[in-house]
């Protein structure tokens, strides 16, 4: 139950030895109370940009037809594109590669203008550059908030990953408030969800 977070920071050299003494790394390797403590830090120290795409937006894109990289995509460029031209950077701009450039750029090439060029797209980058991995935990504190957020509205405890809980779940609000109110906070394209859709049980 979640929508796509885009994050990204601008960091400067005389940042590096700060994050690397507060434990910045690669997210995964970092539990969610410790993202936590760190975001904050971070949040108050480097520049920030983020973008939340709810799960509504995300719904329709993917009836529009957008695959999920064409979204990463947009998400990154829109991210990218504001945070260079707010604080005017003109440093090396890095991102974790998902796709190929030639194919991240054509999926931009519709919006012609505002496109945010000289990328370097670096696989395993979290593990390469401290920005990256700043932008990770950021974006993973930004999604757990959204999680607490999301809790309160439906007076529910919302379990993460993928499992017969999450499902039973699912199919709970499904069968309360119907496939509108669901498609809020669930993506409609996934496979439990067209089970609730085609079948209504789990």
């Amino acid at each position: 139950m979640n929508g796509d977070i885009r994050c990204l920071h601008y960091v400067k050299k005389e940042n590096y030895e700060f994050l690397k003494s507060i434990g910045v790394k690669d997210s995964k390797q970092l539990s969610d109370a410790t993202i936590i403590q760190l975001a904050k830090k971070i949040i108050d120290t480097i520049p920030v940009a983020y973008f939340v795409l709810s799960n509504k937006k995300y719904n329709e894109m993917v009836e529009k037809g957008f695959n999920l990289n064409k979204i990463k995509s947009y998400l990154h460029n829109y991210v990218l594109y504001n945070l260079v031209k707010k604080y005017n950077f003109n440093g090396k701009i890095v991102i974790d590669q998902f796709c190929s450039e030639e194919l991240y750029y054509s999926y931009l090439s519709e919006l012609k203008n505002d496109i945010q060029k000289g990328i370097h797209f670096t696989t395993k980058a979290e593990n390469k550059y401290i920005a990256v991995a700043c932008a990770s935990i950021v974006a993973r504190y930004i999604f757990l908030e959204k999680i607490n957020e999301i809790e309160k509205i439906i007076n529910e405890k919302i379990i993460l990953g993928a499992s017969e809980k999450v499902d039973l779940l699912a199919k709970k609000i499904y069968e309360e408030k119907g496939l509108e109110y669901l498609s809020n906070y669930v993506k409609i394209h996934f496979k439990n969800t067209n089970k609730i859709k085609e079948t209504n049980s789990i």
